[in-house]
């Protein structure tokens, strides 16, 4: 299921956009926008996806935009900044019940999960060899364990976005 492309058509919708207008205030054609909403082509690059998001009226720093570009696959650092994802006052935290009324995006923020090996269809031992046959240096094998990490962390986060979605409909 290509959520990118239901969440496109909605907001196209919702905007009360044509596919044809769309593409206009995009800078792309229409087909390219029909493609994408009917799952032919995947999502755009980061740079037409934040175009998409401007036409379609999506606020910047809105939950509803980080999710669109969350589907994208193009959501970074820089789409989290100015959202308020845990409440401090004077210095410390809101307690668990405060938060969750001021975030504006439930779920969000929460303790890493492991994965269980059994998702990726290969042990770790095997995934370790693999790393270890490439003979990468210390600084490498730190890149490679920061993107991996990073990378599990924006999957989590996109898996937690998709529910939260699901279940306020």
């Amino acid at each position: 299921m290509n959520r990118f492309r239901e969440l496109l058509r909605e907001a196209r919708k919702r905007a009360g956009l044509t596919q044809w207008i769309l593409g206009e205030k995009v800078g792309v054609a229409d087909s390219y926008i029909s493609r994408m909403e009917t799952g032919a082509f995947p999502p755009p690059s980061r740079e037409v996806t934040l175009r998409l998001a401007d036409a379609l009226g999506l606020k910047k720093k809105s939950r509803r935009r980080l999710v669109f570009l969350l589907a994208a696959g193009v959501a970074s650092e820089e789409d989290m900044e100015g959202l308020k994802l845990v409440g401090v006052e004077d210095g410390q935290a809101l307690g668990e019940e405060e938060q969750a009324n001021s975030t504006p995006i439930p779920g969000i923020v929460h303790d890493a999960k492991p994965i269980p090996e059994a998702l990726f269809g290969t042990p770790g031992e095997y995934i370790d060899s693999l790393i270890a046959s490439t003979r990468l240096t210390d600084e490498e094998d730190k890149m490679v364990a920061s993107v991996a990490v990073d990378t599990v962390k924006r999957l989590l986060l996109f898996i937690e976005t998709q529910r939260k979605m699901r279940k306020e409909g």
